[in-house]
This record gives structure tokens, C-alpha cells and sequence, in this order.
């Protein structure tokens, strides 16, 4: 399967607006059986973007980083939150694959799922969801440069999620309407 649509936004945070706030902003907008795959370097901000997400989405328990578990199922639904989540960190994953990428899969409709180590996802997993969004993040100055590929096929939910997402972040920097496409911006 092809994904039918693909646009890039790149952001420039500055040291005072966390991956986490925007986590909080993606996980507010972000549709059940959508794939969140992060993507940098070690203490860029992948695991507070994702308890951020978490936050949006509504659940109240304490997010930890699942290096050493892979997968950690955090429902939320049953808690009133919008969906549950399933975080996945692939950066060490080996031997167990095709059992790790079932679990991704299963009930993989009524939840977001977030991986961190995400470009090491398999192509057959990513066609697997209607909507994915890739983030990437890196240093940059005292900040962050945070690049976000949506993608989507068949439902195209990533374009309507997109416009939410860049509307909250607009909200919340306070630095007026965001350009759309690849082009830099900075949150200051």
C-alpha cells in the first residue's frame, strides 16, 4: 500500500517550549489508529514528547520510557481518556520482531500507537495505519528543530489532524498563523 499523501513542517523551538508541550498539542488532536513514529538522538526529547501525547490524549498515569520493556499499553479509555496508547521503543529491538510487531498491530484501531527509534519500523507495519506521523528531532541552538511528515491513505485523517495540530501550537506559542509546508519556523 502507497501512502497518498505526504507533507513535511519543520519547527524551531526554543529552549523554553518543551517536547512535551508539544506532545501535549499532538496527543489533543491526534485520531485513534493513528502511528506516531520519533525519530533523534539520545536526550533529544522523544520520551517527553511522548508522556506529552499522552497527557493530550487524557491519561493520567505516569509515562516511563519502555527501553527496557519495548511495549508499555497505557488504557486510557476505561479512564475517560479519548484513547488508549500503546509507546514502543524499537532501539533495541531484536529476535522478537514479528512478535513485537503483531502487538503493534492488535487493537491498533482504538488506539494511538507512538515508537520511539521509529525510522527502525518496517515498511509493512507503516502501510498497516491510515495516518502516521514521522517526527524528527534534533538540537538546535539552545532548542529543538522538530520536522513532522504526515502521511496518510485511504480515510486521510493526517490532513485534518495537521490543521488541528498547527492551530494548537499556533495557540499556544502565540506567534500568530504557521506557514504550511517545509519551511522553518521559529518559536520564540
Amino acid at each position: 500500500m502507497i501512502l497518498s499523501s505526504n507533507v513535511e513542517d519543520e519547527l524551531d523551538l526554543p529552549e523554553s517550549f518543551s517536547t512535551l508541550e508539544v506532545g501535549r498539542i499532538l496527543g489533543k488532536t491526534v485520531p485513534p489508529g493513528s502511528l506516531v513514529l520519533l525519530s533523534g538522538p539520545m536526550g533529544a526529547g522523544k520520551t517527553s514528547l511522548a508522556k506529552g501525547l499522552a497527557l493530550g490524549l487524557g491519561i493520567s498515569e505516569t509515562i516511563v520510557s519502555p527501553t527496557f520493556l519495548y511495549l508499555q499499553n497505557y488504557e486510557g479509555r476505561k479512564n475517560g481518556a479519548r484513547a488508549d496508547f500503546l509507546h514502543a521503543d524499537w532501539d533495541r529491538v531484536s529476535g522478537y520482531t514479528e512478535e513485537l510487531e503483531e502487538a503493534l498491530l492488535e487493537g491498533a484501531e482504538d488506539r494511538v500507537t507512538l515508537v520511539e527509534w521509529g525510522e527502525k519500523i518496517s515498511t509493512s507495519i507503516r502501510t498497516s495505519f491510515s495516518s502516521i506521523l514521522h517526527v524528527t528531532i534534533s538540537f538546535h541552538g539552545n532548542g529543538r528543530r522538530l520536522i513532522f511528515s504526515w502521511a496518510s491513505q485511504g480515510g486521510n485523517k493526517a490532513p485534518g489532524w495537521r490543521d488541528s495540530f498547527l492551530s494548537g501550537m499556533t495557540a499556544s506559542s502565540g506567534i500568530g498563523p504557521l506557514p504550511v509546508g517545509r519551511q522553518p519556523v521559529r518559536l520564540a
